[in-house]
């Protein structure tokens, strides 16, 4: 089986520019917990909804996140 098959369509990255913000609505709104970040057409990273959160709430969600494993 062939990942063509499960492939989202449109593809949404994101730019190194946007913000936080922009970059949470992005997921919430297509239902997705990892983008990628892409320069002039090219991937240079990926970014996930957890380093969002822990970025926003710093330690405390590291705290929450470790205590409910």
């Amino acid at each position: 089986m062939k990942l063509e098959r499960f492939a989202r369509r449109p593809v949404v990255a994101l730019n190194p520019g946007d913000t936080l913000n922009h970059a949470m609505q992005q997921m919430w709104r297509m239902s997705i917990q990892h983008l990628p970040v892409v320069r002039h057409g090219r991937p240079v990273g990926m970014v996930s909804e957890r380093d969002l959160l822990y970025h926003v709430c710093g330690d405390s969600y590291a705290v929450h996140e470790l205590s409910h494993k």
